[in-house]
């Protein structure tokens, strides 16, 4: 947030304050105009900043003659020119432990009620504009106590066929290649140009079996969610299994012999967007059911003492501007391994948090409101410390909470912890910046994510963005058709079958096609909710054969897709399955009864 500070100048006063008081704003009022023209020379993002600050005096015997402006420190500028209306001025540009200050005079300025005087400002500013893989991103530094004026920040893009995705605020016009907010009450502006981003992942587990026993142990892969599609490119060596848990999570079950350390690298793209997606939200829908089961439970680092205090929290919106507003961001703690506080102690001390404490927090508060409530541990693109920091020691990971949203059937994203560092609202919409790496419902501290997979003090997680297209690989397979050679025409058998996902994409909705002749399938439609990478799943299914079939062939058709695997069956009547029971308990009691008769010869010839 940009600050001012003025000094004004009556016959008899002097003034001069960093945040004008109500009596002071009376004396004058300010206008202001900030336009940024972006820019993009040897694929390096530029941004030339205008600023036109016009000062009228609304006393006779006031007016203003030095004007100061403030910029954060993690927006350093360049190119420093200045005017006023009677020419160029000099400006003076200071660094200080809170950033860049330009202090600027007027030359002479004029004097009277409704008189105004002109500022005339224009530099160049970096990491307002930054280009990362297929997305534009901006983030502005606001103007704070702006004396009752109007505000108006413009944007000029250099592509006018770039379309805005996410902006916070709405912006309240577009209009070709330009961007306008009138006064916003925000402390950045931010915008993202692109309705997806593409990360290139390479991570690393290091799994260790510390007893004199085998054991399995399942580790988690980024998942599949619904703003978040994994394209798996290497995973070596691969698992004995994969599965997806109830939380919606990609595990990997691996063999490990006594003592035996394995390094698992996995490589894949990862694609993030900034809307649903459609094909996942069917699968999110039916799997919360069986989740909110325990998805208002109280579990480790989710549990609040007298949380009574904190009944005025009533909504979503009460508990994360709650949390953003008077928790204070502990940038101490992010080089520092001490531990993960949990939301009771992060409330006791709110000044000592980090991204966890925001999310076990916003967690704990809304379950107590019985609002289904979850946290992600992740990645978070950052170029910016300060503005969006990473917390989780080890490899720098992210975390923030979801809520599920029962009106629109879906599961939103919210960061109170970067709204509280950088201003930017994460409430309405989120970013493209935020990869999923371990989704916790169920338990605060299982599965890990990634990076937290370590016996020594490796780096194991690499996350770049990237411009190349994922290459897709969708392919199912039909294996292992299991159904009896032989059935009688009355009785119901139970049938098997295995789908297998070969394929390096999730797989959702997948529906399996039942085809029989001489045979009745109990349901002649299925449909599988999800399957993982390398995943199989076992499909049971009934059948019996056609009324009057008998004596005659029968078979059943599973079609998958383009596929088509065939089981044979042969019909039998009822009656000759029975003719041959009883005929083997006659043949069988015969023998009971001829062995004992001949024994008895046997005993007789020798007495």
């Amino acid at each position: 947030m940009l600050r001012l500070l003025i000094a004004v100048f009556s016959a008899f006063f002097l003034f001069a304050f960093l945040f004008p008081s109500r009596a002071a704003a009376q004396e004058y009022r300010t206008d202001y105009r900030a336009e940024y023209i972006l820019s993009i020379e040897n694929n390096q993002p530029k941004t030339l900043a205008k600023f036109t600050i016009k000062i009228t005096n609304l006393k006779s015997d006031v007016y203003v003659k030095r004007f100061t402006l403030t910029f954060p420190e993690s927006f350093p500028m360049s190119q420093l020119k200045a005017q006023d209306d009677a020419g160029e001025i000099q400006p003076n540009l200071v660094k200080n432990p809170e950033g860049y200050t330009i202090e600027l005079e007027f030359t002479s300025p004029k004097i009277g009620k409704e008189t105004a005087n002109t500022f005339y400002l224009q530099f160049e500013q970096k990491n307002l504009f930054q280009l990362n893989g297929n997305v534009w991103e901006i983030i502005l530094p606001t103007i704070e106590n702006k004396n009752e004026g109007d505000y108006q920040v413009i944007v000029n893009i250099p592509n006018r066929d770039k379309k805005i995705s996410i902006a916070k605020p709405k912006p309240d016009l577009i209009q070709g290649g330009q961007i306008y907010w009138s006064n916003p009450k925000t402390k950045t502006v931010y915008a993202v140009f692109g309705e997806k981003q593409i990360y290139r992942m390479n991570l690393v587990y290091n799994l260790k079996n510390q007893a004199f026993t085998p054991v399995y142990t399942d580790i988690a892969f980024p998942p599949d969610t619904l703003f978040q599609k994994v394209y798996v490119e290497k995973i070596k060596p691969e698992p004995t299994l994969t599965y997806i848990d109830d939380d919606g999570n990609f595990m990997g079950r691996y063999y490990l012999k006594p003592r035996e350390e394995k390094v698992v690298q996995f490589e894949s793209d990862v694609e993030i967007f900034a809307f649903p997606r459609e094909e996942v939200r069917t699968t999110s829908s039916k799997r919360i059911a069986f989740q909110k089961r325990y998805l208002l439970n109280e579990a480790k680092y989710w549990k609040i003492e007298r949380p009574e205090r904190f009944s005025q929290l009533k909504t979503v919106k009460d508990i994360y501007y709650f949390l953003a507003q008077n928790f204070h961001y502990d940038y101490s703690r992010v080089t520092q391994n001490l531990g993960r506080l949990g939301a009771n102690a992060a409330l006791k001390k709110p000044d000592q948090v980090v991204c966890t404490e925001f999310s076990d927090s916003f967690v704990a508060m809304a379950r107590e409101q019985g609002i289904y409530a979850r946290e992600v541990q992740g990645f978070g693109f950052s170029q910016d410390s300060q503005l969006r920091p990473l917390s989780l020691v080890q490899d720098v990971l992210h975390s923030w909470p979801e809520y599920y949203d029962e009106t629109a059937n879906l599961w939103v994203q919210l960061d109170p912890t970067w709204e509280n560092t950088s201003g930017i609202d994460y409430f309405t919409s989120f970013d493209l910046n935020h990869i999923a790496f371990a989704i916790h419902g169920k338990n605060p501290d299982y599965p890990l994510p990634a990076g937290m997979y370590k016996t020594k003090d490796t780096r194991d997680v690499s996350v770049r963005p990237s411009q190349g297209a994922p290459l897709e690989k969708s392919r199912l397979s039909i294996q292992n058709v299991k159904t009896a050679k032989r059935i009688n025409d009355t009785s119901t058998h139970t049938g098997k079958l295995t789908i297998q996902n070969l394929g390096n994409v999730f797989a959702y909705n997948i529906p399996l096609a039942f085809h029989a002749k001489n045979i009745e399938v109990s349901q002649e439609q299925q449909s599988i909710l999800a399957l993982a990478p390398f995943e199989e799943k076992e499909i049971e299914f009934y059948y019996k054969a056609a009324k009057n079939a008998r004596w005659t062939k029968g078979s059943i058709d599973v079609t998958l897709g383009e596929q088509t695997s065939t089981a044979d069956i042969f019909i039998l009547p009822y009656s000759y399955n029975v003719g041959i029971i009883l005929a083997g308990i006659f043949i069988t009691a015969s023998l009971f009864i001829l062995v004992p008769r001949k024994l008895a010869r046997k005993r007789s010839s020798h007495p």
